[in-house]
Order: C-alpha cells, then structure tokens, then sequence
C-alpha cells in the first residue's frame, strides 16, 4: 500500500525538525568542549598557584566568581517571600541551610585500637519524676575520646543513659558526662596532660608529637593538640597564679631570667627577643614572660615583693626605674627587701683560669671548701628550722674564715693586675659586690648561691633548641610560663605531673564551668604542688634548694 502524499508530508516535516535537533545538538556539544577546555585551564592554573604568594592567588571569595564561563552563572535569587511550615522546617520558598560535616567516628578513623566502654548511668533519686512516677530508660548516647600517654592508645566510649516517662514518651533526664578540658574535642583528659607534659618538660614541639602518635597507630593532628594546649593553659591560669603569689609571699627566693626568642606576627620572617623570668623559694616554681628584659621588667616581675631576693648582679634587679620621672636604669628607686649576691657566679670566673693561674687554682680551692661545709650542714639538719640553724653555726664559725681568706686574695689580685687581665676580673667582682656576697653569712635562711633558680631556666634552653622561638601568637610567651609554672613546681617537689594534673583538673574545670557557683568554694592555696605532695607523699616531701623560714 502506498503512502499518501500528506503522511509523505508529514514524513518529510519530521526528518527536517531533527536535522534542526541534530544541528542544535552538534553546536551544543562544541560549546560544552570550549567550556571543558576552559575549566581544565582554570585548573591547571589552580594547582599551579598553590606555590605562589599569597597576593597572587585567586580570591576565595564565594561571592566573587571564580571564572566568567559562558552560559554558566550563578542560581537566581528566588523572589518570592520565604515560607515556613507549621513544624518548622524550611518552606519552599525558603532555601536549606548548608549543615557542617559530621565528624567521623574515632572507631573508623582508628579501626585497629581498642575501644573501652564507660556507662555513666544517673543516681537512683534521679530516677524518679516530681510526681513519683518512675522514669524508665529511653536509649542512650555515646561520646568518644582518644586515650594516649604511657600505656597504648584506646578508644574510651563513654554511653550516658536516657530516661523519660513510660506515660507519654517524653524524655526527662540524661546522665551527665564528667567536665573535659575539651567538650567537643577528640582528646580525652589525659591525652593532653600528657601532650603538654611532653611538650613542656621533655620539650617536644608539636610536629614531633604528631609522628610519634602516627607510630603509635592513633596519628593527632598538630591543630588538635595546639586546641588542647590552649584549653589546658587557660583551664591551668588560676593555679599558676596561686602559685605566683605563694613564691612572692615568702620571706627569701631566687630570681633570675632568660631569654626566648618570639616570631613577630606582624613581619613572620622576623623574631623579636622576649624574656622568661623564673622565681623560686625551693618548693614552688613561678615563672613569668615579659616582651622584653628592659631593666624595668624586673620590677614589673617582682611587684611589692619586700623580702629578701638572691639574684646575679644585673642592674634590673637593684632599681625599680621610677616611671613618673622617666628615670634612667641606676637612678630610680631603690626595690624594697635586701638582695643577697650569688657566690656560683663569683667562682665561676675564675674556672676558665683553672691550670693557668695558681690563684685561680687557690681560689677554686678556696671556693671548694666553703661548698663542702654548706654540704655538712645540710647532712646534719636536711630541711626546716634545723637546717637554718646548723647553717647558722657551721657559717659563723667555719665559712666566715674561709670567706675572708678569698676575700683577701681577690684584693690582692686587684692590687697587682690590670683591669684588662681576666684574673682582675674575676677577683674585681668579688670586691666590687662583696657586701650582697656577705649577707648569706648573717642568715641561715639564705643559701650562698642562686643556682636553685639557674636550674629551673635550664629546661627552657632545651624548648628554645627544639622549638627555635614561640609561636606568633602574643599568647604564647604567657601560655608556656603557666606552663612552666605548675609542671616546674610538681618536679620540684618530685610529684608525678601526671598524677597531679588528673587530680586537680576536676576542681579547675568546676572554676571554669561554674565561676559563680564555685566563687571562694574552691580554695586554690589546697591544690599547690607543694601542699599536695605534703599530703600524698610526704616521704618525699621537703627537697629544697633554699631554706625556708619556719
């Protein structure tokens, strides 16, 4: 049968309208081939500018675009007003809120560590509603942290319980979660206590700690462990002020000061020279960062202290420059409390002369016995009031002798040397300070030396090796004093840090969460390092470089 020649018609209307598709089509596919074209330059150039500085790269802007593709824009505003449902939720109208990823659970970050359940479930009075009904359980919820120090790496999964009425469905009460240094953090109490003991005491900086939680097989991001040091530094700040004001109430301490470089936020390739100051009377430890050791820093540091303080003899320390009158260092007001000197730094000039000079070699000798005799008294009476009374005895009537004796020598090397020979200075400091070098002898109380306080500094020549300088937050300098602070104190007195800090925290975070609930509950001068020990170890109890007052 043969077509009509109107479906012949039609035939032909229909292979016209697709070879005008198909012509569509063809020069639609071009224009998507010159819009690949265009993206994969816009990429090439992308990874390229991952190196070049930070002026030049592309703007993250998202309300700038990117690339001017054509016929590619950005979705039209919808003008019509936004609606909300009964319930709600957003309307049609209304666009959807971009929500943050969820975090992925540490039992999948980690699939090859041990996972240890804690069930936190509520008291049995709580378990009741007002009106005496029972409330029953209604599911739970899980919190999980990292748990890393000594021991292996774990996973504590911590499950609170959820009751509500068995009546109506409605959910009561939850079982509350232990404060955390961390809420929403990863890092579980001890993990950071032990992060920041290593990072303090052991001076590890953050990288370090990162490879070697990696080898551990639970690798923490540097930024994790920073947001941790953060939150336990302002979390540990009214302790370490505590121990502050313990140090400067005491009758006789050490001061001495060391410097640590600090990058300049402003100019990142430019560090600028801050101070660590260290203060100690043998039992506590208080440490404090200053942007500079200008000679009125030390006043600064020291406050209304009135008592009597061993220290070197840096101008800074005798002069509380009067910034009123803007007086020069040396011409300002005179620190309260005596200041005795430092017979280790007197003895010390006179080691780089040991085998070249006989007078040094007498000096040494000299310096040796006095040293010996200080031992003596401190086998006879190790701490307390004893120790100061047998210093008392063996120094008025066996030190003085021998004090004289380099006395005299030193004289005599001024008398004869030049002041360009190193044997005159060394003998020259002796003579030009030898009143504060003499105070000891009056005092029991007073040790001959400051070395005490040198050694407390010595940790934070090993942070400055490892780390180079702090960071260029104007946080840091006062963030490692805390630091340094309680973790220097509790070496002191030979407690465990770790031990410490896991017994003190609860208290601290109770100061953080709740400061108006726990405004004078919660009495500081009880969680010292000192005090603590002196309840749990009193064995050990008592190891002080300077002698305290009874």
């Amino acid at each position: 049968m043969s077509d009509t020649p109107d479906e012949i018609a039609k035939l032909k209307e229909i292979i016209t309208q697709r070879d005008a598709a198909l012509v569509k089509s063809e020069q639609r596919v071009e224009q998507l081939a010159q819009r690949v074209a265009l993206l994969e330059s816009f990429l090439r150039r992308s990874l390229r500018g991952r190196f070049i500085p930070s002026s030049e790269k592309i703007s993250r802007d998202p309300d700038q675009q990117l690339i001017d593709l054509p016929g590619i824009s950005e979705p039209e505003t919808p003008t019509q007003p936004l609606v909300e449902v009964a319930d709600g939720t957003p309307g049609a109208g209304q666009p959807t809120p971009r929500r943050r990823g969820r975090r992925r659970p540490l039992a999948l970050m980690y699939p090859e560590l041990e996972v240890d359940l804690v069930e936190v479930d509520l008291e049995p009075h709580q378990k009741m509603d007002a009106d005496g009904t029972p409330l029953v359980r209604m599911g739970y919820e899980d919190a999980e942290t990292l748990v890393w120090g000594i021991a292996a790496p774990i996973i504590r999964l911590t499950r609170r319980f959820r009751y509500g009425r068995s009546d109506t469905a409605e959910k009561m009460a939850i079982a509350a979660i232990p404060a955390r240094l961390t809420p929403k953090g990863i890092l579980a109490d001890e993990t950071i206590h032990s992060a920041v003991i290593g990072h303090v005491l052991d001076a590890l900086p953050w990288h370090r700690q990162e490879v070697m939680s990696q080898r551990a097989g639970c690798r923490i991001p540097r930024s994790v462990l920073v947001n941790g040091w953060d939150a336990w530094c302002a979390v540990m700040s009214p302790l370490a002020n505590a121990i502050r004001c313990y140090v400067l109430a005491q009758p006789v301490i050490g001061a001495d000061s060391t410097v640590m470089p600090h990058q300049d936020g402003k100019k990142p390739l430019r560090c600028t020279t801050t101070a660590l100051w260290a203060m100690t009377d043998g039992m506590a430890v208080a440490m404090q960062w200053t942007p500079d050791l200008k000679h009125e820093r030390a006043a600064e540091v020291l406050g209304n202290y009135s008592g009597t303080l061993i220290r070197d003899e840096w101008d800074g320390w005798k002069y509380q420059v009067n910034a009123m009158n803007r007086a020069p260092p040396g011409q300002g007001v005179l620190l309260r409390g005596r200041q005795g000197g430092c017979h280790a730094h007197a003895r010390r000039r006179f080691t780089d002369l040991q085998g070249v000079d006989q007078r040094a070699d007498r000096a040494l000798r000299l310096y040796g016995s006095l040293y010996q005799l200080e031992q003596a008294a401190v086998e006879r009476a190790y701490d307390g009031a004893d120790l100061i009374e047998a210093r008392s005895e063996i120094r008025s009537q066996r030190s003085r002798r021998v004090w004289q004796d380099i006395l005299s020598l030193a004289r005599e090397i001024v008398r004869c040397e030049g002041p360009s020979t190193a044997i005159y200075r060394a003998a020259n400091y002796i003579v030009k300070y030898h009143t504060n070098l003499e105070l000891c002898w009056t005092d029991g109380r007073l040790p001959i030396d400051n070395n005490g306080t040198e050694n407390v500094l010595r940790i934070v020549a090993l942070i400055r090796k490892n780390r180079l300088f702090l960071g260029r937050s104007p946080e840091a300098g006062p963030r490692l004093a805390i630091a340094l602070t309680v973790l220097r104190s509790c070496h002191l007195v030979g407690l465990n840090p770790l031990s410490y800090l896991m017994q003190v925290t609860p208290y601290l975070l109770k100061l953080r969460d709740e400061p108006l609930i726990t405004d004078g509950c919660v009495d500081l001068s009880l969680l010292l390092p000192h005090v603590v020990a002196q309840r749990t170890q009193p064995q050990r109890f008592g190891t002080s470089s300077i002698a305290r007052a009874s």
